[in-house]
Parts: C-alpha cells; structure tokens; sequence
C-alpha cells in the first residue's frame, strides 16, 4: 500500500533560474504552472537572490498555484569583482556562490518529506547539475 500511496504523490520538480534576468525567470515561472495545471506536480522555485530588492521578481511570484513555493537563496558577495564586469559573470559567480545554500535547500526540502524528483535548472546555472547528481536527482537544463 505504501507503493501505492507514493505512487499517486505528484512529482516534486525544484527549478533554479537565475537572478536578475526576468527574461529567464518568466519562462521558469511558466514552466511552473504548465507542470501544475498539466501534469499535478508541486514545484519548488529555488531563486538566488542578487543583492536588489528583488520587488520586480516576487511582485511576478504572487498569484502562482499553492502547489508552487519559492525559496530565496541568501544573497551572495561579488565584490571581489572588477566593477564593470558583465551582467552574465555576475550572475555566473553569483549562482556558483549561491551552490551551498542550493545544497542546503535541497537538503531541507529531502528533510521536510519534500524530496525534489528532478532539478531543472538555467542554462547560466549548468554546473548544478553536479550538485543534484550528489543527491541522486535527475537534472535538465534549460535555455
């Protein structure tokens, strides 16, 4: 029976999009709410916080299905970085900073009974593909 119960639970899909970029964390927020209303996941959003207020990102997170939850990662230094460094490396460094809190988060959501089945991830985020195959989860990438 207990087969049978973990069966029917919906799949648990983690998706980590990059911070900053709106133009890459609409689609993730799309992909959400597809995988919800079409195929009855939960999904967790595991979002880097870059340093900013944020207000533009979670004002586009409210109004997401219950079934969706975010997680936002502690914000991470880049100060060490030349001043005018581009927009892609510092989202690059900044994601690769934020790996530990995404281990962390991936260790909370197993310890909560929440264990994520697969890790979609940004195409800025590919080296945390390493990170799930760690925890024995599935990973994709999108671009």
């Amino acid at each position: 029976m207990e087969a049978t119960q973990r069966s029917q639970r919906p799949h648990h899909i983690a998706l980590l999009p990059p911070p900053t970029f709106l133009g890459h964390l609409i689609p993730f927020i799309e992909l959400a709410k597809k995988l919800v209303f079409h195929h009855n996941c939960t999904i967790t959003l595991i979002i880097p916080d870059d340093g900013s207020s944020m207000k533009t990102q979670k004002s586009l997170l409210q109004g997401l299905p219950t079934t969706v939850n975010t997680v936002f990662l502690p914000p991470v230094s880049t100060d060490d970085l030349p001043e005018k460094a581009s927009a892609e490396l510092l989202v690059s460094v900044r994601l690769t900073r934020s790996f530990p809190a995404l281990r962390d988060a991936l260790t909370s959501l197993k310890e909560l009974g929440t264990p994520a089945a697969i890790l979609v991830v940004d195409l800025f985020a590919i080296d945390a593909i390493d990170i799930a195959k760690q925890f024995g989860i599935p990973a994709y990438f999108s671009m």
